[in-house]
């Protein structure tokens, strides 16, 4: 396991990146992410808050139970965050969230602006393809 030291400006992170799951306790066997806890107003404000306010980006991977479940995931996200863009992963189960501080994001063509440069940080770029803003 490869451990690196991440030094923490003033300006907060460019990129947080959640990938939790639980189990449903009244659907067993239901597998959701995030948890529901996570959905909190709170949490997502603090979120926010430590990604820095022009650039910052919160990436969300989603496995929702149903679709009522992911548009309230999404009406959850939008009450805090700028500009919602959705990545199609291809698999039918899941698909990722980043939730972006500022509607700027991303330029108009699609490949150049901060949000492009930190999926190409994290390695997500193949994925441009099959990311829409929502």
């Amino acid at each position: 396991m490869e451990s690196r030291n991440v030094e923490l400006d003033s300006d907060g992170f460019d990129v947080i990146m959640v990938d939790l799951d639980s189990e449903d306790p009244l659907m067993e066997g239901v597998i959701s992410a995030p948890p529901s806890g996570f959905v909190r107003k709170s949490v997502l404000l603090g979120a926010r808050s430590v990604v820095q306010e022009r650039k910052g980006v919160v990436v969300v991977n989603v496995i929702s139970p149903s679709q009522s479940s992911y548009q309230n995931l999404l009406a959850s996200l939008r009450e805090v965050f700028a500009a919602l863009y959705e990545i199609d992963v291809g698999n039918g189960e899941n698909c990722v969230l980043i939730a972006v501080a500022s509607p700027d994001q991303l330029a108009r063509d699609g490949n150049s602006g901060p949000l492009f440069d930190k999926l190409k940080e994290v390695g997500v770029l193949g994925f441009l393809d099959h990311m829409k803003k929502i």
